[in-house]
């Protein structure tokens, strides 16, 4: 395999998406990956001082997922809400779909949360 040079890399077109059908709401969805950044955030808002919270992962990446015609984005992650309330039939389809691009694995936040309840041992620096 060749070796790449830098504006190979930065000119790479890396970001991949899919159309997700949605019959419970009449049509389908577009799903992105993240970008390096995007998964970053993700990642410190499931993110919580005394741990990891698993409440609102699901919904919160297909927010960061979720894109309109344009790719612009259809959601915030203020509108965490509003996306659980929705069917959780469709939103597992997207979450699988955003999983797959992004390269978040099922066990990433089980992981996460595991790690955040190891407490350090006494007298370690």
């Amino acid at each position: 395999m060749k070796l790449l040079t830098r504006e190979q890399i930065v000119n790479a077109k890396d970001i991949k998406s899919v159309i997700v059908p949605c019959p419970e709401w009449g049509g389908s969805v577009s799903v992105q990956g993240l970008t390096l950044e995007e998964k970053d955030e993700w990642s410190l808002s499931i993110s919580e001082d005394k741990g990891v919270s698993i409440k609102g992962a699901t919904a919160k990446l297909c927010a960061l997922c979720m894109r309109g015609d344009k790719g612009k984005l259809l959601f915030s992650l203020d509108d965490i809400e509003v996306l659980q309330a929705k069917s959780a039939l469709p939103m597992d389809r997207i979450f699988q779909a955003a999983q797959e691009l992004t390269g978040i694995g099922q066990g990433e936040v089980e992981e996460a949360v595991k790690n955040s309840e190891k407490t350090p041992t006494e007298g370690s620096d």
